[in-house]
């Protein structure tokens, strides 16, 4: 369950993390992966900030991507898309990742934000794999090719909607201002993970 994700995080933070101390004098700073923490219970979303506040981590990367519920036996619940169609808007993770903004910065931890996962392209029925017909792994002998989402014109308008909407999505934990301006707890977006 999530008390093994947990677990094997703080496992990793205290072998490996060391070796990677740097030499006297000098300041490091690392950080991880979580592309669904802010989907994790509260008390095990803490759990897991307060394993990588303990680690000296001072960013996490997490994605804006739909999530099983239990996802990688992590107590979780489901999240949805953030796009039931193109344009069309389910904010629900957005308001999940505001949580975990408030969270992370009484922690010391900024997040660096994937805006959208490739793997959603190959792995799923995502609003732009229905509208181009984007061919999955399971419907073609294992093979994907994305590069109707990537030569498209008008999916490179719908991408860029889920851009500015995200950017611009209002945080009430930060006096409603728009995650754009949220340095104090965003390191960096990447408009997709590995594209």
């Amino acid at each position: 369950g999530s008390f093994f994700t947990v677990k094997l995080f703080e496992i990793f933070s205290l072998l490996f993390l060391p070796l990677l101390a740097p030499p006297h004098g000098r300041h490091l700073w690392g950080g991880a992966s979580s592309y669904f923490l802010h989907g994790l219970k509260k008390a095990d979303r803490l759990a897991v900030l307060q394993a990588a506040k303990d680690a000296n981590l001072k960013v996490i990367r997490i994605f804006i991507t739909s999530t099983f519920a239990h996802s990688h036996g992590a107590d979780c619940d489901a999240i949805p898309d953030l796009e039931t169609q193109p344009g069309q808007w389910n904010d629900k993770i957005l308001s999940q990742i505001d949580d975990l903004m408030l969270d992370a910065k009484n922690y010391g931890i900024k997040l660096i934000i994937a805006m959208h996962d490739r793997y959603a392209l190959t792995h799923s029925q995502e609003a732009y794999v229905k509208k181009y017909g984007i061919k999955t792994y399971g419907e073609s002998n294992n093979v994907n090719d994305a590069s109707a989402f990537y030569t498209n014109k008008n999916a490179q308008a719908d991408f860029d909607r889920r851009l500015v909407h995200i950017l611009t999505h209002k945080n009430p934990h930060f006096n409603y201002r728009p995650w754009y301006e949220l340095s104090e707890v965003i390191f960096s977006f990447e408009a997709q993970n590995e594209a």
